[in-house]
């Protein structure tokens, strides 16, 4: 019986195993840790939320940079200032307050870490947001709602890595799964869409570089797609595009097709690279020049 279980258990495949896994203990994680222990997740919150409501761009104003949240965020962050970075603290009852959202009362919060991040970097937490917002949900539970889509856009990109990767599968199963790697990629970090896109297109590549695959104008859409947000999420993350070059040149019509594919995307690349950087530089404040009043207290 031992033997059969163990046949049967070897003979699911990888991606299956990571599904399984993920949401598994991913879920776990996404509940039981509490609001904000997870590095920098107050203001990935703030951030997404000002996504949510249409507002792509940050505000820059008196040295300050952040944007227009409503005031029961901040209130509501306040409650679990001592869980960040601070592993001891455990959630209880006393802490879940019902504090309504208020949307409309709105003040300016600092948040100049997260506001320098693309909104890409946010699309399935602010969607999140933007969903149960309209169900009028308190802050409390639209972070939660916000970690688990999260977590769940994680796992599907993954997930689909994994089951087009020609090789080295339980690499990336085994990489995807550390503990580090779940308590991240089930919080609100802007990391989550920047890993699940770098995963996607390293097994994208290998599928056609190490399968009987030729190039296909399908296959510079795509991979097209996924270096332009990776530009935008990660700037240096664009340095991925030069796995391209483990493409074997046999599989384009010819080596001048293969240089054209090649500098189009490190032109597309590049491009969404230099813009994103463009509109860091136009928010970015170091320490010493920002606001004396607030920067001490900015997270």
């Amino acid at each position: 019986m031992q033997f059969c279980n163990h046949v049967q258990l070897k003979n699911i495949p990888a991606h299956n195993i990571f599904l399984i896994f993920a949401l598994f203990f991913g879920l776990i994680y996404s509940i039981i840790t509490p609001p904000f222990q997870v590095p920098d997740e107050i203001n990935h919150f703030y951030r997404a939320y000002q996504i949510s409501g249409g507002n792509f761009h940050a505000v820059k104003k008196n040295d300050r940079v952040g944007g227009y949240i409503p005031e029961s965020l901040v209130l509501f962050s306040n409650l679990f200032r001592k869980f960040q970075l601070n592993s001891f603290c455990k959630l209880n009852s006393e802490y879940i307050k019902k504090i309504s959202l208020q949307p409309d009362k709105t003040i300016f919060k600092d948040f100049p870490n997260s506001a320098l991040y693309s909104p890409v970097s946010y699309i399935p937490q602010s969607t999140a947001i933007c969903v149960f917002r309209l169900f009028k949900w308190t802050p409390f539970h639209l972070l939660y709602a916000a970690r688990i889509a999260t977590l769940i856009f994680w796992v599907l990109l993954v997930y689909f890595s994994i089951r087009i990767m020609p090789v080295q599968k339980w690499l990336i199963v085994f990489l995807a799964l550390l503990p580090m790697s779940l308590s991240i990629n089930s919080s609100l970090s802007a990391d989550v869409v920047t890993n699940g896109l770098s995963f996607f297109l390293i097994a994208y590549i290998s599928k056609i570089a190490f399968t009987d695959k030729n190039f296909t104008k399908k296959d510079l859409i795509i991979i097209s797609i996924f270096i332009v947000l990776l530009g935008f999420a990660k700037l240096l993350y664009v340095l991925l595009i030069f796995l391209f070059l483990i493409i074997p040149v046999s599989k384009f019509k010819s080596f001048k097709e293969y240089f054209i594919v090649f500098g189009l995307l490190i032109i597309l690349g590049l491009g969404s690279a230099v813009i994103g950087k463009k509109s860091i530089d136009k928010l970015y404040t170091p320490y010493e020049k920002y606001n004396m009043q607030y920067r001490d207290d900015v997270i």
